[in-house]
């Protein structure tokens, strides 16, 4: 039975395709429909896509009404918005090499190892002390007069004696002093919740110093760790709690508790002025000394408590012998709740470096900056933040917000205050274990350029400890190292540094590797620890190829796996890339850096990388950096595919039949009414390029065209392969990029380059070249500048059969005329036009999206002068070693008739006058 005929009904053929259609229907039999399009893409055929609404063919642009600004506009092309669409592709950048043996470093053999225990903190060096948040010479007087009483001595009051005595009257007893002391009974609550940490130790020293004042006896002291109306526990005892009674009458009551001003959830405010409430029903109005700023306290505390505010810089207020706040404060404006939290983030960013942040570092770095930008309110934020892993000891921040915060570290201006933050660092955390302080040391180094040799030898001794095999038991040298990494160790000036580092990383990580992957550092190149990966053998050839969201990495001498319809299952062949010593690291990479993956390869056995989000990858070997960009279908390509050449794609309209391969080197490949065109970025300098099709047409002019020289025989050239050129002559932005200098008459970096030899065009395109090898410029040949000038047009221009100053720059004091015998006609001077050249784009381009190829400067070819033949050429050149070189197209300062497309001006390679520049090109080799 035959099959369906239907199918092939949507398949094209490309070029001189080796089959016919007799050939579609045996495939189609023999691997059926499903396995049609992939038999018939090796034979030379490619499905259509029918769509509505396309055009066959491409019209050429209208000029009517198009000012130059609006030609720019044009340059848009118009992509499928992102739904569920296939992602192809493609290589644009390969880099071979120089192969280098990595030797093991000769320090390993050299450094000693850890002995056990060797590595563990300092236990004769006392962690420093938490600053207080306010000094004590300014606290105990406080003290003494909120928890005081006022009481009658046994001496007379001399002062008041006299007027008892005056009034002539009898006296029961004369006034006694009065004087000021402890009350014998007073009762302290401590607010100890958790999202007070950072003051849990000014709580303890307010207990601790009342206590030495004092005394302890009368002194009631109660932790309150869940709110007020929950149970207390006694100050000394943490096993107990309790819920005493109602304080002594007429006793002092002290709290130290911000009264639930810091709890998000509002549940402590409400429980703290309830328990207020009924404080001011017995009788007692307490003194609180609150953290928080006024900004955040209630309205309703006001007759109910005394509110004292607890931070640097601040007063105390006095009390009078009732125990009354003689000047209360008021309440202030609300904070900004956006400038809070950026406050605090600042106060991270400043900590970042710290491995472990203490309360009492935490204070430390809080005091450095100005009272009025941070304050106690601050601190609690930091310690509650979101960003924060927290615990009664201190905090960590979380792995994944690291670098954000190293970010605003380096922001922190001026850099001495950056240094004198480490330092506080350094000097606070001394009692630390090597380990930690080496750490430390090695982010202070990569964030600030600080000395890292005392790190950098206990990471030495750190490795030597690991290949002598002298770790302890538990392995608990290499669960550091993990957390290390996984904590903080994401900077990439970290692992270019330090060599010990790297090692370290290698030797603990190989085993992984054998077994499959294992993430590397950003920015680490696995080039580093490549010793640690001995050679098993001769170089792996490896092929890389798509399949479905994943590529696939194999030996290319291995066996391949078959599909169900007899095809390599392997996938879409990329690339190919060699690995001498089995390892490939794959990069990831996207605005924000990139992320390594590093693999070992096994000879035989397919590698599998599943595709990200990222739109490029790059794969290192000790041999390649290949680097693999995506693409999705452009709305003006008919079909996407890849063949041994790479990644091709099929124009819509007239080119169906041809295969349009995107270069390596372009950043951005489009289609529009010029025709098809690719971007390339330098040094931030854009430049576009324009597909010049292979074709024929008549090189020269006839003879009965106004101007022309007798050089110029007419005569027919067929262009056998396509090329790029640059829509503009080269600009003095582009140049001054590249070149780093401009030898421009007429500066703007808009305008072309001007005043270059054609030595100087080679060296420049050398040069670029070497920063994008794949690029491959060149100056266009004599035949190609004419053919593309020409852009299909006979006439002495491309615009017709005439030219005026309104479609070209050149010298207006000789127009073009039409006489069969070239005459100059010199008008009065007219300097509209002179004397000097224009800014690119600054006329309309030709019908193939060239600017200026009649006047402004003249442009360099490649090539010498040929004399032109009778009959067909062949892509025909001139000599290269000869002593001239062929310019064409006119400068700003010559007569129209030098401007005719078939007008050829030639010049010696090393002259550069101020009329010359050039034209890129991109292609085969001239």
């Amino acid at each position: 039975m035959s099959p369906d005929p239907a199918p092939l009904k949507s398949l094209s053929q490309r070029g001189n395709a080796p089959a016919g259609r007799g050939d579609l229907v045996r495939l189609m039999t023999r691997f059926g429909e499903e396995g049609l399009d992939m038999a018939a893409d090796l034979v030379g055929y490619a499905r259509i896509e029918k769509k509505e609404d396309l055009p066959l063919k491409r019209k050429p642009p209208s000029r009517e009404g198009i000012k130059p600004s609006e030609t720019d506009a044009q340059d848009v092309t118009h992509y499928f918005e992102p739904e569920e669409k296939a992602r192809f592709w493609r290589v644009s950048g390969h880099k071979t090499k120089e192969k280098e043996k990595k030797e093991r470093p000769a320090w390993i053999d050299d450094t000693i190892a850890f002995a056990p225990g060797e590595v563990r903190r300092n236990l004769d060096i006392a962690p420093p002390k938490q600053p207080p948040l306010v000094p004590w010479f300014q606290m105990w007087p406080f003290l003494k007069s909120a928890l005081g009483m006022t009481h009658e001595t046994r001496q007379i009051d001399m002062a008041k004696a006299p007027e008892e005595a005056a009034r002539l009257a009898p006296v029961d007893a004369f006034p006694r002093e009065q004087k000021k002391a402890w009350a014998p009974v007073c009762r302290l609550l401590l607010d100890f919740d958790t999202r007070l940490t950072p003051f849990w130790s000014d709580m303890s020293g307010l207990q601790k110093g009342i206590e030495k004042l004092r005394g302890r006896l009368g002194l009631e002291t109660y932790i309150l760790e869940n709110g007020p109306e929950e149970s207390w526990r006694k100050w000394g005892d943490d096993r107990r709690k309790t819920r005493p009674g109602a304080p002594e009458p007429g006793s002092p009551v002290l709290i130290a508790s911000d009264l639930g001003a810091f709890d998000s959830t509002g549940r402590f405010l409400k429980s703290w002025l309830r328990f207020g409430k009924r404080l001011r029903r017995a009788g007692f109005v307490p003194v609180v000394l609150n953290p928080c700023p006024p900004g955040r306290w209630e309205k309703e505390w006001t007759g109910v408590f005394q509110v004292v505010r607890w931070d640097r810089g601040r007063r105390l207020p006095r009390m009078d012998a009732s125990r009354r706040i003689k000047t209360p404060l008021s309440l202030e404006k609300p904070p900004d709740e956006k400038a809070e939290k950026a406050r605090a983030k600042r106060l991270l960013g400043l900590l970042s470096p710290a491995v472990w942040v203490e309360n009492a570092l935490l204070r430390a770095i809080r005091l450095l900056l100005p009272r009025k930008s941070v304050d106690a309110g601050t601190e609690a934020a930091v310690w509650n933040h979101e960003d924060t892993h927290a615990c009664s000891l201190g905090f960590a921040l979380k792995n994944e917000v690291i670098d954000d915060y190293f970010e605003r570290f380096l922001e922190k201006k001026p850099e001495k205050f950056r240094d004198k933050v480490l330092d506080v660092i350094q000097n606070r955390h001394s009692y630390f274990s090597d380990a930690l302080k080496g750490e430390e040391a090695f982010i202070a180094g990569a964030l600030a350029g600080r000395d890292t040799g005392r790190a950098e030898m206990f990471m030495r001794r750190f490795v030597a400890t690991i290949l002598q095999g002298a770790l302890s038991e538990h392995g608990g040298e290499t669960a550091w190292f993990d957390r290390l990494t996984a904590r903080r160790f994401d900077h990439p000036n970290m692992w270019e540094k330090s060599e010990a580092l790297a090692a370290a990383w290698g030797i603990i990580n190989r085993e992984r590797c054998l077994k499959g992957s294992c993430k590397l550092p950003r920015q680490m190149d696995a080039s580093r620890i490549a010793w640690v990966f001995e050679d098993s053998g001769p170089p792996l050839h490896l092929k890389v190829s798509q399949r479905g969201e994943q590529f696939v990495v194999c030996d290319k001498s291995a066996a391949l796996e078959v599909g169900p319809e007899g095809w390599s299952a392997v996938g879409s062949p990329v690339a190919e890339l060699t690995s001498g010593d089995f390892t490939l690291q794959a990069e990831w990479m996207d605005e924000d850096g990139g992320e390594s993956d590093l693999f070992y390869l096994s000879p035989g056995k397919p590698l599998q990388i599943p595709i990200s989000d990222s739109n490029r990858l790059v794969l290192h070997t000790d041999h390649d950096d290949l680097t693999v960009t995506s693409l999705e279908r452009p709305s003006w390509a008919e079909a996407v595919g890849r063949d041994k050449n790479g990644l091709f794609l099929i124009p819509q309209g007239e080119e169906l039949d041809q295969r349009f391969y995107w270069p390596r080197w372009s950043d951005r490949l489009g289609n529009d009414d010029y025709g098809m065109y690719a971007d390339f970025v330098i040094a931030g300098v854009q430049q576009r390029f324009r597909w010049i099709k292979p074709g024929r047409f008549m090189m020269g002019s006839p003879e009965d065209e106004p101007g022309r020289f007798d050089d110029e025989l007419l005569h027919e050239v067929v262009i056998t392969e396509g090329f790029w050129l640059a829509d503009t002559a080269c600009s003095q932005k582009l140049w001054e990029a590249v070149m780093g200098n401009n030898p421009s008459e007429f500066k703007g970096e808009k305008r072309p380059v001007d005043s270059v030899s054609w030595y100087d065009c080679m060296e420049f395109i050398q040069k670029i070249n070497s920063k994008i090898p794949c690029l491959n410029l060149r100056l266009p040949t004599e035949t190609e500048w004419e053919y593309a000038c020409r852009a299909g047009t006979q006439t002495p221009f491309s615009f017709g059969d005439t030219i005026t100053t309104y479609q070209a720059h050149y010298d207006e004091n000789y127009p073009y005329t039409w006489r069969k015998k070239w005459k100059s006609q010199k008008k009065t001077m007219n300097v509209k036009s002179f004397p000097s050249t224009v800014n690119l784009k600054s006329f309309h381009c030709n019908a193939w999206g060239l600017y200026e190829m009649h006047g402004n400067v003249w442009e360099w070819c490649f090539d010498g002068k040929r004399k032109y033949e009778p009959g067909v050429a062949l892509s025909p050149t001139g000599q290269v070693g000869g002593k001239d070189r062929v310019l064409r197209g006119g400068g700003w300062i010559n007569e129209s008739r030098y401007l005719r497309s078939a007008s050829r001006g030639v010049n010696e390679p090393d002259v550069h006058w101020d009329n010359q520049g050039f034209r890129l090109a991109q292609g085969h080799p001239a």
